[in-house]
């Protein structure tokens, strides 16, 4: 290296803007060109709690009704909806229900999406079920993210006329003119079929008030389904897609290509 050359003040003036440039605390670049995207680092947010006070909050959460209390004392914060969702994946991260890399991706495409806050709550949870089908919900929609899907919600309420409560429906996703209405199903066991049916009703009247968008409903199982309840559900005109996250939206974006 040339010592002379940083011994002139300008050339350390440079040095010293172009180290400025290179530091991101918050955030950093991945990808290129116009898939150029702006990584969210957990934690380091303005106004992001402490690491201490997250790892608190973690071991705070042991048994049934515990998240309960920690929701509520969180609630008390009066935080920023970013901060709220910094909040839950560290507790989740904390708690090792997901590695960084993919937490700070799903933070990066999922932040400010509605229900995405509302999940991250529900994984940070003890119930096993519960916290299992939220967290697939989510590695769905980051999926879906990155294959060049709109994610228009996760779990978001809605009252099918049908079932005598208000329903969620676990995802809405867009391609295109193409809106996908999901129900995303991650059970070990085989799940129960009146159960299955009905929530096809949902998707059904949820497209059928829909009535101006070309809308497709589609069953995600993580495991295959009887042939019985496949053909329930596909006379009933649902779409099924039975892998993993990753497979399940690189079929689902062919089948977008397919019905464009």
């Amino acid at each position: 290296m040339n010592h002379q050359k940083f011994s002139n003040p300008l050339w350390v003036i440079i040095f010293l803007l172009l180290c400025c440039q290179w530091s991101q605390p918050a955030s950093a670049f991945w990808g290129g060109g116009t898939t150029t995207k702006i990584i969210k680092w957990l934690g380091k947010i303005e106004g992001a709690l402490p690491e201490t006070q997250i790892d608190e909050l973690a071991r705070m959460i042991q048994k049934t009704g515990d998240l309960k209390q920690v929701k509520t004392l969180i609630g008390k914060m009066n935080l920023p909806e970013t901060v709220l969702e910094d909040t839950y994946m560290r507790i989740a991260l904390a708690q090792r229900k997901l590695d960084k890399v993919e937490a700070e991706k799903m933070f990066t495409n999922l932040s400010g999406v509605p229900g995405f806050r509302h999940n991250l709550s529900i994984i940070s949870g003890v119930a096993e079920a519960g916290t299992k089908g939220a967290l697939h919900e989510l590695r769905v929609a980051n999926q879906a993210k990155e294959y060049g899907f709109d994610v228009l919600s996760i779990r978001k309420l809605f009252d099918d006329g049908i079932k005598s409560h208000t329903t969620d429906i676990d995802l809405l996703l867009k391609k295109g003119e193409r809106t996908f209405v999901i129900e995303s199903k991650a059970y070990d066991s085989v799940p129960n079929t009146d159960k299955m049916l009905g929530d096809a009703q949902t998707l059904l009247e949820y497209a059928k008030q829909a009535k101006n968008e070309k809308v497709t409903p589609v069953f995600l199982f993580t495991n295959e389904p009887s042939q019985t309840l496949r053909t329930l559900l596909q006379n009933k005109g649902v779409q099924i897609i039975v892998g993993t996250p990753e497979s399940q939206i690189t079929e689902l974006k062919l089948l977008a290509e397919i019905l464009q």
